[in-house]
């Protein structure tokens, strides 16, 4: 597998209880990120070790389950945060943009 970059520019999350504002807090870390994934690290992975934080988080505090899906499509990679499965409103996310170009020297920038 070759590496793949992506880029979270900011998480978004809903506070309306104690259990969202400590998932908020939580998705406040990924602020600016930028994933490299490859052999070692996959997005299976990162998925995975979501489900985590979030199975603590719903032992932590009473309320709504919160549960975690991903999905990718055309390059992104979206993971949503739902408190309630028969709706389709999201309570938070983290969406990872694939980074298609990195500049390294000014003369390679082209302007046509």
């Amino acid at each position: 597998m070759t590496e793949e970059r992506f880029y979270c520019e900011r998480p978004r999350c809903s506070v309306h209880n104690k259990k969202t504002k400590a998932l908020a807090n939580s998705l406040e870390f990924f602020k600016n990120a930028e994933f490299g994934f490859g052999e070692d690290f996959t997005p299976e992975m990162f998925f995975d070790r979501l489900k985590e934080g979030v199975a603590r988080l719903n032992c932590k505090y009473k309320g709504r389950e919160i549960e975690v899906t991903m999905m990718r499509f055309g390059g992104t990679i979206t993971y949503s945060f739902k408190d309630n499965p028969n709706s389709d409103a999201c309570l938070g996310g983290l969406t990872l943009m694939p980074i298609v170009t990195t500049i390294y020297n000014i003369n390679k920038f082209k302007v046509e």
